[in-house]
């Protein structure tokens, strides 16, 4: 102990930016997938339908997130998400 040195703020702060970069890659990745793609469109008619809702859908990442963002925003962008998704064709 005490032979590596602590990491600076500035340290911290890239490591922070490349995690989150590659959370995106990563999220990227998944969501051009048709399969994600097809399931996405069917949460999205199920949430329509009403068959399921947007706190079910939500719920755990609502307790998780440190920001907290209300049900109906999330359906709004959600919804977008949605409309983007069914207007293009899975590969």
């Amino acid at each position: 102990m005490g032979s590596v040195p602590l990491l600076t703020r500035e340290s911290e702060v890239v490591i922070a930016k490349r995690i989150e970069r590659g959370q995106l890659v990563v999220l990227k990745a998944i969501t051009l997938s048709p399969i994600v793609i097809k399931e996405i469109i069917a949460v999205g008619e199920g949430l329509h339908k009403g068959v399921r809702s947007i706190k079910e859908l939500f719920s755990s990442m609502m307790k998780s997130s440190p920001k907290k963002k209300s049900p109906t925003r999330l359906s709004r962008r959600f919804g977008k998400l949605i409309k983007s998704l069914s207007s293009t064709k899975p590969r």
